[in-house]
């Protein structure tokens, strides 16, 4: 687990209109803010682990992934996609769209 300080957007003033990530959105491993993240696929929130993609590629043992762009799953984790209210995750198959084009605007790496 990481200690570095996140400089993003309020949790209080997060809005998927604009392209700033909520304060402990970040990469449990390396610390990376303001980038795609995953989560591992039904797994309480309590216990979930935010990984970037370099991270959650290593986590999953994959070396690489063609056009990184268009995955929305790296193994057995998938795309990180916080509710509005930031109380949890999207499940995978239920996301709004407005919060799909959130996560696909971010960098991925």
């Amino acid at each position: 687990m990481c200690d570095c300080i996140s400089r993003h957007v309020r949790n209080d003033m997060f809005s998927y209109t604009n392209l700033l990530t909520p304060k402990n959105y970040k990469c449990e491993d390396c610390c990376k803010t303001g980038v795609r993240l995953y989560r591992y696929y039904q797994i309480p929130v309590y216990k979930q682990h935010l990984r970037c993609t370099n991270c959650a590629l290593k986590s999953q043992s994959i070396e690489s992934i063609d056009n990184i762009r268009n995955i929305h799953n790296i193994g057995s984790m998938v795309a990180a996609i916080p509710t509005q209210e930031l109380n949890t995750y999207w499940g995978y198959c239920s996301v709004p769209s407005i919060g799909v084009e959130w996560w696909n605007n971010l960098p991925s790496i």
